[in-house]
């Protein structure tokens, strides 16, 4: 740890030892994806750690798999943060970028319009 201020050390300390008592978990993101008009649609945006944990989802929801990603690791309780690039454009809070706090063993979803 590189502390410039010597005062500050036992709070950088402390805040470094919090961080590393996170527990990394191997997820998968998934999209899927629903047509509701001509010019719209709705993504789902799927955390998960079980592979066919989504086959519900495309069955009765009508929903099909837009992308699914390798292994990624998130930490417990931390923020994701969401970005969208090309022709997607999410409806959002003017200025905001879309995020959501990660949940390990709990259903870890965001829908955008």
């Amino acid at each position: 740890m590189n502390c410039q201020n010597v005062s500050d050390a036992t709070k950088l300390a402390t805040e470094l030892y919090r961080e590393m008592l996170l527990v990394p978990f191997e997820v998968r993101i998934v999209v899927l994806g629903k047509r509701l008009d001509a010019l719209e649609g709705r993504l789902l945006v799927l955390y998960i750690t079980d592979r066919y944990a989504y086959d519900t989802l495309l069955h009765q929801e009508h929903y099909t798999e837009v992308a699914h990603s390798t292994s990624v690791r998130f930490l417990d309780s931390k923020p994701v943060y969401l970005e969208f690039s090309g022709n997607l454009v999410p409806v959002t809070k003017s200025g905001t970028q879309p995020n959501f706090i990660f949940e390990a063993f709990k259903d870890n979803r965001v829908e955008f319009t």
